[in-house]
């Protein structure tokens, strides 16, 4: 095995580790602006029985694959399929090279929005909070030269910290970056929800309301609109799980880790909520603001905080958010990097550093898209919004559907079944149910996303 490819020291380094690549701009940027234009209550109520129904089961579907394949998410299932008398071994690997090419493809343009955060955030210091409104939304995004200095600052961080490695880099980071969003982030909800009015916000967030779910479309939508938000947070399809398993070592409770890391993503959704519409509804803002609400209507409401507290609480979520989207471009990074360790047996400085310049080139595309090029479009969106709409509506959820056919399929449950209790060393008692829904259940709900996403329903 090449050296460059590392491991955990343990359990606590793989959950810290995973729960900052599935906590990130969907936990604390989508999650509460999803919640709050579906309905609120019934869409976290939604968001948990999927979490519970499709998102465990399917963290415990990759790490295992990972591990048992013990390579990148490519590797892992070529090995998988080869040890398992596959007919084709190394045509499964498209499964795995599915999600490496959506994370190429990501990391051509999540850095650019870490930017975006990284140049608010300063932004936030140096102008009154009331004129941040969606008008500096776009000035940022216009203003190409800052977007591409502060691109350049976040792939040059996530460079830095993948290069010392799994456990001196991504592992020690990663405890570091953790706990501190953790903390910021309880900061903010304890002042949130002691603000007078805050209650209304609290019984939205939490008391389901079928008329407000009617109201925002009824529950078709707001469903997938929980499961589209699920496979998104959690980072499933792409190959990040895979990948991170690999680096686990035979003795790690495959089952527990499964547990843990969709419940810390879960802790820091429901956290942003809690922090964000209370305040929302404290100061008669509208929760349904959409994609907008963290970055114009949010710092309208911490401005009612006063002149000192105000700038200081707004500065704290927009660190937070840093650190979020931080974790997540470390674990995109990774995936490719461990491809390029694992199939052409680079160094991972080097696997680094060509990804983080290939990727900084196609993010200067990207970042002209929006601005200076934006008359350009690929089937009616700028590049930048065409790529995400292809890893977004294709890319994963096909790796995803995929790796569901080659559990079942290929791999075989019941050999599946000894890589999670370790040889049979732990129990597995949910293991009938697991069956059913990698089966059946799973794949058909990972095609109506595809579906309705490739038709825009």
């Amino acid at each position: 095995m090449n050296k460059d490819r590392g491991n955990f020291t343990g359990n606590l380094g793989f959950i810290m580790a995973a729960a900052g690549a599935a906590v990130g701009l969907g936990n604390i940027w989508k999650f509460p602006w999803l919640a709050g234009s579906s309905g609120g209550g019934l869409f976290l109520l939604i968001y948990l029985l999927l979490l519970v129904i499709m998102g465990v089961p399917y963290m415990l579907s990759e790490t295992a694959l990972g591990r048992r394949g013990g390579g990148d998410a490519m590797r892992s299932t070529i090995n998988v399929a080869t040890e398992f008398k596959s007919a084709h071994p190394k045509a499964w690997g498209i499964v795995g090279f599915l999600g490496i090419l959506g994370c190429m493809l990501i990391y051509t343009y999540y850095p650019v929005v870490g930017g975006w955060v990284l140049d608010y955030t300063i932004k936030s210091l140096s102008m009154p909070l009331s004129e941040m409104t969606h008008e500096t939304v776009g000035t940022v995004i216009g203003n190409w030269p800052a977007s591409m200095f502060f691109s350049l600052i976040f792939y040059a961080a996530t460079f830095f910290i993948v290069v010392k490695g799994v456990a001196g880099g991504i592992e020690k980071y990663t405890k570091i970056l953790m706990p501190c969003l953790f903390v910021l982030l309880i900061v903010i909800v304890i002042r949130s929800v002691t603000l007078p009015g805050a209650g209304e916000g609290l019984k939205f967030l939490l008391i389901p309301d079928w008329e407000r779910m009617q109201a925002a479309g009824g529950v078709g939508k707001v469903a997938l609109a929980a499961l589209g938000q699920l496979f998104f947070s959690l980072s499933l399809g792409h190959g990040i799980m895979i990948t991170y398993g690999s680096y686990l070592k035979k003795d790690a409770n495959l089952q527990r880790n499964a547990v843990c890391v969709p419940f810390m993503d879960v802790c820091v959704a429901l956290l942003a909520g809690l922090a964000i519409l209370p305040a929302v509804f404290a100061f008669g803002m509208q929760p349904d603001a959409g994609p907008g609400l963290i970055f114009a209507t949010l710092p309208q409401v911490f401005n009612h905080f006063g002149s000192l507290i105000g700038p200081l609480f707004m500065f704290m979520f927009f660190i937070m958010v840093i650190f979020a989207t931080l974790t997540s471009t470390i674990s995109i990074l990774e995936v490719i990097s461990a491809f390029l360790i694992d199939s052409f047996g680079w160094s991972r400085k080097n696997a680094a550093l060509f990804m983080s310049i290939a990727g900084f080139v196609v993010a200067t595309a990207n970042i002209l898209s929006m601005s200076v090029f934006s008359h350009i479009t690929i089937g009616g969106d700028v590049l930048f919004d065409a790529l995400n709409w292809g890893v977004d509506k294709l890319l994963i959820p096909s790796c995803a559907f995929l790796v569901c056919i080659f559990m079942v399929h290929v791999w075989g449950t019941d050999n599946a079944r000894r890589e999670i209790t370790n040889e049979g060393t732990l129990e597995f008692k949910l293991y009938g149910v697991w069956c059913i829904l990698i089966k059946y259940v799973i794949p058909i709900f990972i095609l109506v996303i595809m579906i309705t996403g490739l038709l825009g329903i």
